[in-house]
């Protein structure tokens, strides 16, 4: 089946999953008419390889495509498994009908051929083919076309065998064509096609053929052509009907797919599309007057990029001429800031345990989940942050045990483990009551740590920005801190 609008053929594309879903199903339909499982799986194979991109196709070429070590049971499927052959041209049919039936459907008819070599196969004769655009030793064979507005597809086939095999009871016999051939035109073979097909209830508005089938020595051509009238309606839904981006770093993007998919029995043309600008756009925006058939679906892609921080939300609009009106489906996004720009708040649980809130810049949810960084803080009576600590797990801290001994630990940049192997400051950092990283009070570009004594004395210790040795010698900033219960 090919989709034959060339606004079609850009928009519409059965993705991989859809394929399977389709091959599994009509694979379904055709297990019946075999009495035997290898000969279904080869069937299965050979189709496969008869859709696949191969160079040459045969039944070696195919079983390779396969996975098969030789081509022994697709050769045997052709000439000696038993199936229903019969039963194989309606299911395929059937299932061809089934999706692409659309009013204002058509039946083609025509032949082609291939060149072959001796005078044994079935209806090898020196005819006219297409394939070599001369008269030639070939096999012809007339093909009746479904086709319509959704799509086309072969659905009956029979081979011409021109008037001398006819004659010749002996060598139809021995070709498989049986004693009592009787030779048929190209026009009378198209009939019956068409006989066939309306008897199996495929309703069609008319047929199409080149001059070959407009030709007649027995008189007019009568088809009695008899149907029933349905009511139809086209039904687009939109899965997901919401497409919801959730937080997006401000200065990058994220692409989400929905798809459109008309769940009524005739087919919605698209009437108006309208893509969403701005933060939310689409790169293959839907084409006004898209024809999505019955059961035929629609992929959409949008992308999010957010310029600014906080929730954003957009619609993408369609209407088709089912009657629905206009349906949207609507996009959601937040855009946050980068985490390097977002902060982090440490807690110490009772066990010692160190966890970690990295901010979100989402306003209603401003943290996240908890993390834990590791147990052990607790031998430490005083713990501070220096530069602060980040969502990107930048940031550095201190810590003061029991025996007044300061520790350093340096932001490792993995918000999933934040801190480097500790670093010894130096001891006596007991003779303060209050340590406090207060960022960058110098304007070098380096944060720094105060602390305040026992008498009240603030100090200042200027960061180095080296981990080894973090900070210089202590300066006397100012006496009367004491006056504070807190520094902060």
């Amino acid at each position: 089946m090919t989709q034959h609008e060339d606004q079609a053929a850009s928009a519409v594309s059965i993705d991989p999953s859809l394929f399977q879903e389709k091959f599994d199903e009509l694979s379904a339909e055709l297990a019946p008419l075999f009495a035997r499982r290898e000969p279904r799986a080869h069937a299965c194979a050979y189709v496969r390889g008869l859709l696949a991109d191969l160079p040459h196709k045969n039944c070696w070429t195919m079983a390779e495509h396969a996975g098969q070590a030789r081509a022994f049971g697709m050769q045997r499927l052709l000439y000696q498994a038993a199936w229903d052959e019969d039963g194989a041209h309606d299911a395929v049919r059937d299932f061809a009908v089934r999706h692409l039936a659309a009013p204002g459907a058509v039946l083609v008819f025509d032949e082609t051929g291939q060149e072959k070599k001796g005078t044994a196969t079935a209806g090898v004769g020196r005819q006219y083919t297409g394939t070599t655009g001369q008269v030639s030793n070939a096999v012809v064979a007339v093909y009746c076309t479904y086709a319509s507005s959704l799509g086309h597809c072969l659905i009956d086939g029979d081979l011409y065998v021109q008037e001398h095999w006819a004659k010749d009871p002996d060598r139809c016999e021995q070709a498989g064509l049986g004693r009592d051939f009787t030779f048929r035109t190209k026009t009378a073979i198209a009939l019956d096609q068409a006989r066939r097909t309306l008897a199996a209830g495929v309703e069609v508005d008319w047929a199409a053929g080149d001059e070959v089938y407009g030709r007649s020595t027995s008189g007019p051509l009568t088809i009695p052509v008899e149907g029933n009238a349905i009511s139809g309606q086209g039904h687009l839904e939109f899965n997901p009907t919401t497409l919801s981006f959730g937080t997006v770093v401000r200065g990058t993007s994220k692409t989400r797919t929905f798809t459109i998919t008309n769940t009524g029995n005739i087919p919605v043309t698209v009437t108006k599309a309208k893509a969403p600008a701005g933060a939310f756009s689409s790169a293959d925006p839907l084409p006004e007057g898209l024809v999505i058939g019955p059961e035929q679906s629609v992929r959409q892609t949008v992308t999010f990029a957010p310029t600014v921080s906080g929730s954003q939300s957009a619609t993408y609009e369609v209407t088709g001429d089912a009657g629905q009106g206009a349906q949207l489906e609507q996009l959601t996004g937040i855009g946050v800031p980068p985490a390097s720009q977002l902060g982090t708040l440490l807690a110490r649980d009772y066990s010692g345990t160190l966890w970690q809130y990295h901010g979100t810049g989402v306003l209603s949810a401003p943290l996240a989940s908890r993390a834990a960084i590791g147990p052990g803080w607790n031998t430490y009576n005083i713990i501070t942050s220096v530069s602060g600590e980040m969502a990107d797990g930048t940031g550095t801290a201190v810590g003061r045990d029991s025996k007044g001994t300061l520790w350093f630990y340096q932001g490792t940049g993995n918000p999933n483990a934040p801190f480097g192997p500790r670093k010894q400051v130096g001891p006596g950092w007991n003779i303060y009551n209050s340590v406090v990283g207060a960022g960058d009070v110098t304007g070098d570009g380096k944060a720094d740590l105060v602390a305040r004594d026992s008498k009240g004395g603030l100090w200042l210790y200027r960061g180095t920005g080296n981990a080894t040795a973090p900070f210089l010698a202590r300066t006397f900033i100012g006496p009367n801190w004491n006056i504070y219960n807190s520094l902060i």
